[in-house]
């Protein structure tokens, strides 16, 4: 009888809330593996995403943030600490907790160790329009969904879905009245996915820019896409935001 070859375990993924060890370099390795070949991204681009990432991993909210939030006991009517989720239910605004960052873990068990690596992330910043250059008149209203990306190794499992599914519950739960995010009219996977959320398309604009890798000249189509807590026919109707820069 011929030796049975040693079986290699089936990994598993979950997808958890907050900061992980790695997180950063995972976010720039997965965005740079895809981006580079896709849109001739190279040390500039990635140097742009390492400088909105740092700055939002410093006052990101820890173990507060993955808690979520708690039920409000205000009795003095203080309209900026509640809001109300799609169930009615009364939840208390995060202070300290308006953004998170949740993870897609692979954990792979075989008999010679235990290895866990980040094959997806998924950014909501609920400070991007409150505060900085891109302050808006009720922007603590406001949050963005950024850096949405999962590894090659990953695509195809769901685990995009589920990722987002996390992010959205945290938007709808926080009492965030928009959410917005950016995307290229050529990645219709995630289009489909974030139209079914109840996104809708609030402008696209041509870019035309050189490619980091080659100097070619390439032209991608930018979306802006919306999506709003009150929106009962946001599939029927466009949302009136403006042209934003392309930002991630």
């Amino acid at each position: 009888m011929s030796p049975t070859a040693p079986t290699t375990a089936q990994p598993t993924i979950q997808i958890l809330p907050g900061y992980r060890p790695g997180i950063l370099g995972r976010t720039l390795e997965m965005h740079m593996d895809f981006y580079s070949s896709f849109a001739g991204w190279g040390p500039s681009s990635e140097a742009g995403i390492a400088s909105g990432l740092v700055p939002f991993l410093k006052r990101l909210g820890g173990d507060d943030v993955a808690k979520g939030p708690q039920k409000s006991n205000n009795k003095e009517g203080q309209e900026d600490a509640v809001a109300t989720t799609d169930g009615g239910e009364v939840v208390m605004k995060l202070p300290h907790g308006r953004s998170q960052v949740w993870s897609a873990v692979q954990v792979r068990e075989d008999q010679e160790n235990q290895k866990d690596r980040i094959v997806g992330v998924v950014y909501v910043d609920g400070d991007f329009y409150r505060s900085g250059e891109r302050k808006e008149e009720g922007g603590e209203e406001v949050c963005r969904l950024r850096y949405y990306i999962v590894d090659e190794e990953a695509r195809g499992l769901g685990v995009g879905g589920k990722l987002f599914a996390a992010a959205m519950g945290f938007v709808r739960d926080a009492g965030f009245r928009e959410c917005r995010l950016s995307t290229w009219r050529q990645l219709e996977t995630a289009r489909r996915l974030y139209e079914r959320e109840g996104f809708v398309v609030a402008e696209e604009e041509i870019q035309e820019y050189t490619r980091e890798d080659d100097g070619r000249q390439q032209v991608l189509q930018w979306m802006n896409y919306v999506w709003r807590r009150d929106s009962g026919d946001s599939e029927k109707r466009r949302a009136d935001i403006g042209t934003e820069a392309v930002v991630h």
